[in-house]
């Protein structure tokens, strides 16, 4: 596995919801990360990844958010010319487990699959593996 400096990760959340956004920051902040930005939406996180002038080394993306789904958002951020790094890796965050949800999240390309609830142990390998690819 890779040595990750936790510190110098630039990470974006995207979340509909308020509680796993602030769930999400708490667990990567005791994982060392400390710079972290948070969008509600896929739209809004598309105005992120294109405005932020330092370029994000992950996203962390639920699937199910209203205005754009997680895999309407990663199908636009691969695809959207405006975005610094359209190749970001991307961790996908759901409480759906069914295989085809999996699957489809694979065939996206993103680099991983979390189910909800996430724990430090759980995002740590998720991460690690993400930025090992």
């Amino acid at each position: 596995m890779t040595n990750i400096d936790w510190k110098s990760l630039n990470i974006l959340v995207v979340d509909d919801d308020m509680a796993q956004r602030r769930l999400q920051v708490f667990v990567l902040n005791q994982l060392g990360v400390t710079k972290v930005r948070m969008a509600e939406n896929g739209l809004l996180a598309l105005v992120e990844l294109s405005s932020e002038p330092t370029p994000f080394d992950l996203v962390i993306s639920d699937l199910d958010m209203p205005t754009m789904t997680g895999f309407e958002f990663v199908k636009r951020l691969r695809t959207n010319a405006d975005v610094i790094n359209p190749d970001v890796p991307v961790l996908i965050i759901t409480s759906n487990k069914a295989r085809e949800t999996v699957q489809k999240s694979i065939d996206l390309g993103v680099q991983g699959f979390i189910t909800k609830p996430i724990n430090e142990a759980k995002l740590r390998l998720a991460i690690t593996r993400a930025l090992s690819q």
